[in-house]
């Protein structure tokens, strides 16, 4: 017989085709927060007196009484916090007697006085009232003015003897802090727009 062409090996099978796995199994973004303080269209920032419709952002509640009285200074108020975020929206659908403030208009006035209270009810304000405060212009991406700082060294202040290095040294601290207080609410008095960049 005549001799043919060599034979040639076969050809390897086909690689396994990848089985599509569908689309990434990433979490969808999560949805923009609805502007609720819409809502709250005619009332105005008492400090700045900004039409809160018109923030950028959510204003900052401190709840008041619904007799329009002084909370007592209980435990339950020492531990309340500000309202903002879920809690403001849940405050204000509820029609809570809440005194609602541009937040950073609210922490710049406070710090630059020294004084830690409502400015609507005159109610001294709590720890993490401050604490708060201080979240919630961190949260907004807005200048820090260390109003939970300024409490813890007001508090300190009343315990000591005013003589003393440690006592002079919270007190400029204080000074420090209300002096830079005082310059961010000019800035944000020529602009109620700006930013911590900005600031």
């Amino acid at each position: 017989a005549g001799s043919g062409p060599p034979l040639r090996p076969p050809p390897p099978p086909p690689l396994p085709t990848a089985v599509p796995l569908g689309p990434a199994q990433t979490p969808p973004p999560p949805p923009k927060p609805s502007r609720w303080w819409h809502e709250l269209a005619g009332d105005c920032c008492p400090i700045s007196l900004t039409p809160l419709e018109e923030l950028e952002y959510e204003p900052f509640g401190l709840l008041g009484s619904s007799d329009g009285a002084a909370p007592s200074s209980s435990s339950s108020s020492s531990s309340r916090a500000g309202l903002w975020g879920a809690a403001g929206a849940s405050a204000m659908r509820a029609a809570k007697p809440v005194h609602w403030f541009d937040g950073k208009f609210l922490a710049c006035s406070l710090v630059s006085k020294g004084q830690l209270w409502d400015p609507m009810s005159m109610r001294l304000l709590s720890r993490a009232e401050c604490a708060s405060l201080d979240d919630y212009l961190a949260d907004k991406k807005l200048p820090p003015v260390h109003v939970a700082e300024t409490f813890d060294l007001i508090q300190e202040c009343r315990k000591e003897l005013p003589e003393g290095p440690v006592h002079a040294a919270r007190l400029g601290r204080l000074q420090v802090l209300g002096r830079e207080a005082a310059s961010l609410l000019r800035i944000f008095d020529e602009d109620p727009s700006a930013t911590a960049d900005e600031a």
